[in-house]
């Protein structure tokens, strides 16, 4: 909320709208849209170092789990 809030302040205040601006826009975005999968990654990987849990399966690198997943990343960017 604060970059965003510094972003608009700065553009109202007359800055000129450079690459900051639209890089900040898309690190929200990117945040917003890929933030919970991130989080859940990270619980994942937390919880097998330190509490002994076991090994999440390994993710399909061929076939159609693969491609859906794929796709399900292209999405996401877009959506970003």
């Amino acid at each position: 909320m604060v970059l965003l809030g510094t972003t608009v302040l700065s553009i109202r205040a007359g800055a000129e709208p450079t690459i900051w601006p639209g890089l900040s826009a898309a690190y929200l975005g990117i945040t917003v849209v890929d933030g919970p999968r991130t989080v859940r990654w990270a619980d994942v990987k937390f919880a097998r170092r330190f509490s002994e849990a076991a090994a999440p399966p390994r993710p399909e690198l061929y076939g159609r789990a693969a491609v859906a997943d794929d796709w399900k990343s292209w999405f996401r960017f877009l959506l970003a």
